[in-house]
């Protein structure tokens, strides 16, 4: 209920949609939008976290250095502290864990590209992270990495089905 297709994820605040466009919701509702598609099949929770990335691509990512900025650029409306832009260093590392799955499900090469230009400006900020740098360690893993693949061959209302699909996701 709180998305809006081309503008993406709102935040929902007494009662009324408010504060569009963060980079956080963008990214982890993708995370939950594919393991949705992965639990179901669905193809519309696919779609669904497609068309999040094509969001962030147009109203976040930092076209000069790379990097995704955490709020759109449009900041007319913003109070305090919102008015000033930051690049995440969590949920920078975070999209391109989701844009590398994003590939592996679709096969979208885009997809690949734009995770590896997130790793390439990661790799000029973490340092400074030190030990919190591990989200950026694992999306370089998940980056090299394949993906386990498994095939779940069945009809949907077959309970044995729906048994291999949840030990598949074990794996």
């Amino acid at each position: 209920h709180c998305y809006v297709p081309g503008q993406g994820m709102y935040h929902f605040d007494d009662g009324k949609l408010s504060l569009c466009g963060y980079i956080s919701d963008q990214v982890y509702m993708m995370l939950a939008l594919m393991d949705a598609f992965e639990a179901t099949g669905s193809r519309v929770y696919l779609d669904r976290a497609e068309n999040l990335a094509k969001v962030m691509d147009r109203h976040l990512w930092d076209r000069e250095q790379n990097g995704y900025w955490d709020l759109p650029v449009d900041l007319k409306k913003a109070d305090g502290a919102l008015k000033v832009r930051v690049k995440p260093f969590v949920e920078n590392a975070v999209a391109s864990m989701a844009l590398t799955r994003l590939f592996h499900l679709t096969g979208q090469e885009a997809y690949r590209r734009s995770s590896q230009a997130l790793l390439g400006y990661l790799s000029t900020v973490f340092r400074a992270y030190k030990h919190q740098a591990a989200p950026y360690a694992v999306a370089v893993e998940r980056f090299l990495q394949p993906p386990h693949h498994v095939t779940v061959v069945g009809k949907r209302e077959d309970p044995c089905w729906a048994e291999m699909l949840r030990a598949s996701h074990l794996i």
